[in-house]
């Protein structure tokens, strides 16, 4: 079993400056993914599971700061930024366990997908790290 960090990567840079300052943005983990899924089986089941995972907010009140451009990353978390281990001990970020994003479609109830697909409201909005 692996725990997955979900993080933005920021690359800023101080004008007058020729160098660019990585920061991290941590939005929330995935808890006991077994050993044999991906980034890329996370990612979409995250997807599924109604989380949107593209939209981040950058407003750091600095004006002095330039964005130069910001990337969602998905990795195991002891491969992750020091500052992303940081935000997972303190412990105040969502921890999401694998087993409640997972949905095997080729089990699943057709009639019950079909009523889970009809109910949702497409107008409806989600923030990142909250499903729709």
């Amino acid at each position: 079993m692996a725990t997955y960090a979900i993080y933005h990567l920021l690359q800023v840079q101080v004008p007058y400056q020729s160098t660019l300052t990585n920061k991290y943005v941590t939005r929330l983990f995935v808890v006991k993914v077994p050993a044999d899924k991906s980034s890329d089986d996370v990612k979409s089941a995250l997807i599924r599971g109604g989380y949107e995972l593209d939209s981040i907010e950058i407003g750091s009140g600095r004006p002095w700061l330039d964005l130069a451009w910001t990337e969602l990353v998905i990795s195991r978390l002891k491969e992750a930024p020091d500052e992303v281990i940081a935000a997972w001990k303190k412990g105040l970020l969502p921890k999401i366990p694998w087993e409640e994003l997972e949905v095997d479609l080729d089990d699943a109830d057709p009639d019950s997908l079909e009523d889970d697909l009809d109910e949702a409201d497409p107008d409806s909005p989600s923030e990142l790290g909250q499903p729709q």
